[in-house]
């Protein structure tokens, strides 16, 4: 794809990435969400992708808009061939993380799903349950299709979704960092309560160095990005559980990881710093 090509699918995809993440932010339903992630994969569809994760590589390099979301709407838009059986099937789906968590059982050929099972999988989304207990049965189903076998391996193995998402987001992290305007870092930094970013310095630290204590301050999404509010939770969860599970971590994400992000966090906690810091950026691009 040449550089005009790229740069008109960006210009298509950032509205709709914008109201993706809105439509999250605000807690909208499911089906929202997931319409809004349906268009983004048709744009891509549309644009003649048929190899999503080279193109999702540019356009992240390019924008910011995460090559993850553009891996994951490409995937709901082969999923869902309809975009109006999204509301007909989800409509009554509370919350868009239940519908993320269910996802894979419902994709994934792993899991072997047949139609009646995928059948009672909607139903149960769709039944008003509470997100937990959900969340509970989503677990429970996953473990009897895909049953793991080696104990040894399990405690990894249950730690491998976090560290998928902690490497996610600290790639996020970086390409805000590295790319985005002293305006929109400065706006960034405003939307999280001094607190919240207190809370997940910490965190980070607990991970990189066991010296440190992981807090025991619950953590508070209100006035916090919603995206960004999942990866402490995950975090906080984690380190709370234990110092034994805290060095398995450090097996699957390397400590000097989870300093950069301590490091990156320590920026957006200071005005002064992140203005420093911008200046710094900048001297180096013109060296560079």
């Amino acid at each position: 794809m040449d550089e005009k090509s790229l740069q008109r699918l960006i210009e298509d995809l950032a509205p709709l990435n914008n109201r993706y993440r809105l439509a999250v932010r605000n807690r909208e339903p499911a089906y929202v969400a997931i319409n809004y992630l349906w268009d983004i994969g048709d744009v891509l569809v549309r644009n003649g992708v048929g190899k999503v994760h080279p193109v999702a590589r540019k356009v992240q390099e390019c924008s910011y808009i995460t090559a993850s979301l553009l891996s994951y709407a490409f995937r709901v838009r082969r999923y869902f061939r309809d975009r109006r059986t999204i509301k007909r099937d989800f409509g009554k789906v509370p919350n868009f993380s239940v519908f993320r968590d269910a996802f894979p059982l419902l994709e994934n050929p792993r899991y072997n799903l047949s139609r009646r099972e995928k059948s009672e999988l909607v139903r149960l989304l769709n039944s008003g349950a509470g997100v937990e207990e959900i969340s509970t049965r989503l677990t429970e189903l996953k473990r009897a299709k895909r049953p793991r076998r080696d104990t040894r391996t399990r405690p990894f193995e249950e730690l491998q979704p976090f560290a998928s998402l902690f490497r996610e987001r600290l790639r996020d992290m970086e390409a805000l960092m590295e790319s985005a305007p002293r305006k929109q870092l400065h706006a960034f930094r405003e939307s999280f309560t001094p607190d919240f970013l207190l809370l997940w310095a910490r965190l980070a630290m607990c991970f990189a160095d066991e010296a440190f204590a992981p807090p025991s301050a619950p953590i508070t999404g209100e006035g916090n990005q919603e995206r960004w509010v999942e990866l402490v939770q995950a975090m906080h969860d984690v380190a709370c559980r234990g110092k034994h599970t805290r060095n398995r971590v450090r097996k699957l994400v390397k400590p000097m990881e989870f300093l950069r992000m301590a490091e990156f966090v320590d920026i957006l906690r200071d005005k002064d710093k992140l203005e420093k810091y911008v200046k710094e950026r900048s001297s180096r691009r013109k060296r560079d």
